[in-house]
């Protein structure tokens, strides 16, 4: 039986972290920062080392699902006519 896999999970968890590696950018750009020091900024650089291990977990899984996935290897499937 054929299950569908579900690709929309790590795809919006992908997006997600988009947009908050994007808000930390604009945090770190924006007057939040002044006066804080460098724990500021290492704290803005530890939070986007977060996201950024996130985003390359949610790859992997999109990867290990789309590598289980040989339409274009199936001799069946060929588009060429005369294949």
């Amino acid at each position: 039986m054929y299950v569908k896999s579900d690709l929309n999970t790590p795809l919006a968890k992908i997006r997600e972290n988009a947009a908050r590696f994007t808000a930390s950018l604009q945090r770190h750009g924006s007057d939040e920062g002044r006066g804080q020091g460098i724990a500021f900024d290492v704290g803005l650089l530890k939070e986007r080392d977060d996201i950024a291990a996130a985003t390359v977990e949610d790859f992997g899984v999109i990867d290990l699902e789309m590598s289980k996935r040989r339409v274009i290897d199936s001799p069946g499937l060929d588009p060429r006519p005369g294949s």
